[in-house]
């Protein structure tokens, strides 16, 4: 400034003008639908500016000590309990083992693989598509043989980690820090949309976190006369456990390390006996996965999910970017993230006052270790070719932590008898916005999650009424959300060995919307749930049908059982596959098992549009695998057409395959049989056209 105006120039500094600007900025970013330029604009001048010229203008006499050491704002202990603890037993415990807190989508997949532990146990260490840790489903299983309720199963272990998480961040705070700015922490972490979320998805990431976290203040806060054998020893062995939480652990390693190392340092007559004591426990817990890794070829997925997977510039910038963004604001009203970021409107601001102060301390180590954790911390995210937030989340505590000081400085410019009231208000408009992001999401979830919500409503009624009967959740091409399956385990004979589906008085299908016509005429005593058209106007593609059981159709019904069976594994095969593993292997187990398909028009059509599925996938992602050649399946996909109903989707799926497989007139004829079932179809006229079919 001084070569600007030839001058010193200071400007005085108060928080509350600074945390105004920041919050409407916040507001206007995340909030409007304006473009990402008047966006842009908002950000440099009401964020970027207001900060270099903070920074530029501070007077030297106003730098204060620490921040993070000396007076702190006095939260009276039990009026801040009264008026959290009711806060905290809602967004925990409200809805705990009910339909109330239902979860759908990837989140339920542990859930899925409980059940498959009950039928056939096995000790592994990586399940899914992306090859996470299957800690969540071994802790599910437990806790589904001990309470026999899936809602249960999964929600309290998920509410048990995230408590354990908050609670074991707030030891690691209190230990370096007074009790009123712990008791500050507690509640913005505790409160915080995305702790909230972790008491909802079974995810053990930041509980290990916390608890790496506490162990490391343990570490930094022992006597110099202790020898720190049991603090490395145990710091190190927490530290390890990280390969069974999420791919992203070891991002904090780095962390852990230049601290411990900057505690030693200052120590060094202790010699090497606790970075051995550190190091060898280490190791020790990284056995297990080290040997999974070898044994269960793990690294296919951070192979396909890496920077250098289409490597751009330009392209990796705009990621860094969106996971910075997605710190404080999100993509628009619409998005997932509806109200803020990892941090909300509110919190955001309290953070940039936070760095304020961290820049006005003296001692400049607090600022240059909250960047350069901030930055390690999101590695994973900055390394990816993709934008997943949970590959970013080790930044929420330290993020919890800076916004803390922005809390606690907004609370000192009142005279100390009103600071713990302006703090206890600035917390409840903060903690409040997260818990409305937390029980009125923005996003609804995965597309079929409200469909599968209504139906298990419906089977749990008739389960009440009638006692257990077949359910074959799954009857459809791509499943994307298992919770039907999950939660209707209880009272499902076709997927609970200790029901007999010889018993069953009803059944239960939740499949595609065009073959209601055709099971309508064939069960005219059926019931049929159709659910709400899309946001777009088209008709809802799912449909749950409910069928009396009665002795001259059992033979049909446990047909379809046993169908489902080997459906359900197709199902379950493809989920589990790794991420760069083709599907032969559930091709050639399709093609294994149809022999055994029975006759019936709809397993066969059901059939048919799984192959189509599960062949289109492969011969797009993996083209020219051997053992996916069309030659070798086109009998297969024959067989199962000439059997199914024909209907229009179906004919017009078969027709496009045949055409991409170069079968031109073969597709032609399955083309027109569809034009004969939709007289004048505009859209199957333009298809074949672009086919050369219409000559």
């Amino acid at each position: 400034m001084k070569k600007i105006f030839q001058s010193d120039l200071y400007l005085p500094y108060h928080p509350w003008p600074y945390f105004l600007l920041f919050t409407l900025s916040n507001i206007l970013v995340a909030e409007t639908s304006w473009s990402l330029a008047a966006k842009f604009s908002v950000l440099l001048f009401g964020l970027a500016l207001p900060l270099v010229v903070f920074a530029a203008t501070l007077p030297p006499g106003e730098r204060t000590p620490s921040p993070l050491a000396g007076t702190d704002v006095e939260m009276p202990l039990l009026p801040f309990l009264l008026g959290f603890l009711p806060l905290l037993g809602v967004a925990y415990f409200w809805g705990l083992g009910s339909p109330a807190r239902w979860q759908g989508g990837d989140e339920i997949q542990p859930g899925l693989y409980a059940l498959d532990l009950l039928r056939h146990w096995n000790l592994r260490l990586f399940v899914t598509f992306g090859q996470t840790p299957s800690t969540g489903c071994y802790l599910c299983w437990f806790f589904l043989k001990l309470t026999h309720s899936p809602f249960w199963a999964y929600q309290l272990p998920a509410t048990l980690l995230a408590l354990g998480a908050v609670l074991a961040g707030y030891q690691a705070v209190r230990l370096r820090f007074p009790a009123s700015f712990a008791l500050l922490f507690l509640a913005l972490f505790a409160l915080n949309f995305w702790s909230l979320q972790a008491s909802r998805n079974l995810l053990c990431l930041l509980f290990w976190e916390s608890l790496v976290l506490y162990l490391l203040a343990w570490f930094l806060k022992a006597p110099p006369s202790s020898s720190l054998q049991v603090e490395s020893g145990l710091l190190g062995f927490a530290l390890g456990l990280g390969p069974f939480t999420f791919p992203c652990w070891p991002a904090l390693v780095p962390v852990v390390l230049g601290l411990a190392a900057w505690k030693l340092r200052s120590k060094p007559r202790r010699g090497p006996g606790p970075w051995i004591g550190f190091g060898l426990s280490f190791a020790l817990a990284l056995v297990p996965f080290l040997v999974a890794a070898g044994q269960e070829g793990y690294g296919g997925h951070l192979m396909k999910v890496g920077f250098w997977r289409n490597f751009s510039v330009l392209s990796q910038a705009r990621i860094i970017l969106q996971y910075l963004y997605t710190l404080f604001w999100n993509l628009g009203p619409k998005g997932p993230l509806h109200g803020g970021g990892f941090l909300n409107l509110f919190s955001a601001s309290f953070f940039f006052l936070g760095m304020m102060e961290l820049v006005r301390s003296r001692d400049r180590f607090p600022l240059f270790l909250s960047g350069a954790g901030l930055l390690i911390l999101m590695t994973p995210g900055f390394l990816s070719n993709g934008m997943e937030p949970n590959r970013v989340l080790l930044v929420l505590p330290l993020l919890i932590l800076v916004s803390t000081l922005g809390v606690r400085a907004l609370a000192f410019v009142f005279p100390p008898r009103g600071r713990a009231w302006a703090a206890a208000l600035l917390l409840l408009i903060s903690c409040g916005l997260d818990l409305g992001r937390s029980f009125f999401p923005g996003n609804p979830g995965t597309e079929t999650v409200r469909e599968k919500k209504e139906s298990y409503a419906v089977l749990e009624t008739l389960s009440s009424r009638f006692g257990p009967g077949l359910v074959f959740p799954e009857m459809i091409p791509a499943v994307d959300d298992y919770s039907l399956s999950f939660y209707c385990f209880p009272f499902n004979a076709a997927m609970n060995p200790g029901l007999s589906p010889e018993k069953a008085s009803w059944c239960g299908l939740f499949t595609e919307a065009h073959y209601e016509p055709f099971l309508k005429s064939r069960f005219p005593g059926a019931r049929w749930i159709e659910f709400p058209g899309t946001k777009s106007g088209a008709q809802n593609p799912y449909v749950l049908g409910v069928f009396p059981i009665s002795a001259p159709d059992r033979p049909l019904f446990l047909a379809w059982n046993s169908f489902y069976a080997d459906y359900h594994r197709f199902n379950f095969q493809a989920m589990d596959l790794p991420n760069g593993k083709g599907r032969v292997p559930l091709l050639a187990d399709m093609a294994r098992v149809y022999p055994s398909v029975p006759a019936d028009p709809f397993l066969q059509s059901c059939f048919f549009e799984k192959l189509l599925y599960n062949y289109a996938w492969e011969t797009t992602f993996y083209p020219g695998e051997a053992g996916s050649d069309w030659p070798r399946f086109s009998p297969l996909f024959r067989a199962s057409f000439d059997r199914s109903y024909q209907d229009l989707e179906l004919c017009e799926k078969f027709g496009r395959l045949l055409a991409l497989e170069g079968q031109k007139q073969e597709a032609k004829a399955v083309f027109q049989k569809a034009l004969k079932l939709s007289p004048g179809n505009a859209w199957l006229q333009k298809e074949m056209g672009q086919w050369g079919l219409d000559n």
